[in-house]
């Protein structure tokens, strides 16, 4: 790991602040909140991240419910497809059961990547807004000598009335930059405490300005593709409904060749039930098919969106003048 160390300089402006912000309940002991802190803050408050776990027991009970009750609905029907429609049917409730239990686990998984994003992005934010809100203050502390250095000269008849309006027109910009920055800073910290659902003091809580990020230059986009095949929700659960629909159009016509003879003996109505049973299943193939690469190329863009972002933010950083640590 290797380190590029950079001179931090954040002078806040809170006296014009604590009006606005309430005290953060007992603030970090060595008073100082990391990225990984605000991120267990934001799921520690999600009342939505909370219940996930009973969801994914639910869908558990659901699968071993169903798993036992393995004859509830087999064979039933007045003729053979209808029967055979029946058991097609249980097997496929087992299989999205067994799904669904897949994909409670990864929407846990799913919200807390999702928060961890929305916290870092954020946690930037405040960094950069007290930065700016540092370098507007020290523009507005050199515009104010600047006019009181103007009023004098003015006031003994040294400059005239056009440069001392030019100091003041100065002052006043600055000013306005000034309030801007310190109402940007204002808006971005009631973001923090939205995310990680507290009420963050900035007078008592400073953030950490030792990030740690991985090296833009070192990423297998290779692996990153297929991390995200395995844990993107959206994908995932196409991928699953066209794995189901593929199997239920097996299984489908496993059991129309296994009984073709006896259909072409039977009832024509029977037959075009089977048929339409049959050509259902293959639609429902093609489009769970058409939407898995559709997921798939939607997922592709965002893999490079992600790896545009970690470029940004990496660029960001370096401006926020903070001791950065590149994984």
């Amino acid at each position: 790991m290797r380190k590029i160390i950079l001179p931090l300089s954040i002078i806040l402006c809170t006296a014009l602040l604590l009006g606005n912000i309430t005290a953060f309940a007992d603030a970090m002991d060595d008073g100082v909140l990391t990225l990984e802190e605000a991120k267990e803050l934001a799921l520690k408050n999600d009342v939505n991240y909370k219940y996930q776990d009973d969801k994914i027991q639910d869908a558990k009970d659901n699968y071993a419910e169903l798993s036992e009750d393995t004859s509830a609905t087999s064979g039933r029907g007045s003729n053979i497809a209808q029967k055979e429609a029946a058991r097609i049917s249980q097997k496929l409730q087992l299989e999205n059961a067994y799904s669904n239990v897949r994909k409670a686990v990864l929407n846990k998984a799913d919200l807390k990547r999702s928060s961890d994003y929305e916290v870092t992005d954020i946690y930037y934010s405040v960094i950069e807004a007290q930065n700016s809100a540092a370098s507007a203050q020290r523009d507005l502390d050199l515009k104010r000598n600047d006019l009181e250095k103007a009023q004098i000269k003015y006031d003994l008849h040294i400059i005239n009335k056009a440069s001392h309006s030019q100091a003041e027109s100065a002052y006043r910009s600055s000013e306005s930059t000034h309030n801007k920055a310190v109402s940007d800073l204002d808006i971005c910290i009631k973001k923090l405490n939205k995310n990680i659902g507290e009420e963050l003091d900035i007078s008592k809580v400073k953030l950490d300005t030792i990030l740690r990020i991985p090296d833009i230059k070192n990423l297998d986009l290779a692996k990153i593709k297929e991390d995200n095949r395995k844990n993107n929700l959206t994908y995932f659960s196409a991928e699953e409904q066209f794995k189901l629909a593929e199997y239920e159009l097996a299984l489908t016509e496993e059991k129309y060749d296994n009984r073709y003879d006896e259909l072409k003996k039977g009832s024509s109505n029977v037959r075009v039930e089977f048929d339409n049973i049959l050509y259902d299943a293959e639609k429902k193939f093609e489009d769970a098919e058409y939407s898995f690469n559709e997921k798939l190329e939607s997922l592709e863009e965002t893999i490079w969106s992600k790896r545009k972002t970690l470029r940004i933010w990496s660029l960001r950083l370096r401006k926020t003048k903070s001791r950065i640590l590149w994984a």
